[in-house]
């Protein structure tokens, strides 16, 4: 759900389930998750496979959006797609000892690389989409934004509560 999953899988009528650190865990859920669970939970594929078949929902799509979370994604559609084909959006660069799982289709996700369609792609993104859900209300920008004061005389400021550790924030300051 970083930046704008949420909001674009759920104008595309889907049902997210997300993860996140546990100290972001209420702040994936504002951007409109269903659920979030701790990705450092021992038993974090447990839990989501528990809560979709609570929730009567058969998962058979998925993103992938950081390295190295191939494997637990697959064992959570494993246990919950049922008989249905299955399909993942991998952001990371796939390697080519990548897991599998037999009916499901994992992709690499790139824009187009035509410069002609990849402009096109990109303009409708940021010129249609984006507009119209920031306008609508449908998008809300994340992550969080906090302002340091005092313009590049906070400049340590920030630093310091960069240095002191920060999660779905970025530390902004006015110049």
């Amino acid at each position: 759900c970083r930046l704008f999953g949420c909001p674009i899988r759920q104008t595309m009528g889907f049902t997210v389930y997300a993860t996140a650190g546990a100290q972001n865990i209420e702040y994936v859920k504002s951007l409109g998750a269903k659920a979030v669970f701790d990705y450092k939970s021992g038993d974090v594929v447990s839990q989501i496979t528990k809560q979709a078949k609570e929730d009567g929902v058969n998962l058979r799509t998925a993103h992938v959006i950081v390295d190295n979370a191939l494997q637990q994604t697959l064992d959570v559609l494993k246990l919950t797609k049922g008989d249905g084909p299955a399909k993942v959006a991998h952001a990371p660069l796939i390697p080519e000892d990548a897991p599998t799982l037999e009916g499901t289709e994992i992709k690499f996700t790139f824009p187009p690389i035509d410069p002609d369609e990849r402009n096109k792609h990109i303009y409708k993104c940021f010129n249609v989409w984006l507009k119209d859900g920031l306008s609508s209300g449908t998008v809300v920008p994340s992550p969080r934004i906090q302002v340091v004061p005092g313009g590049i005389g906070g400049l340590n400021d920030a630093l310091d509560t960069l240095k002191a550790g920060v999660s779905g924030t970025k530390v902004v300051v006015s110049v």
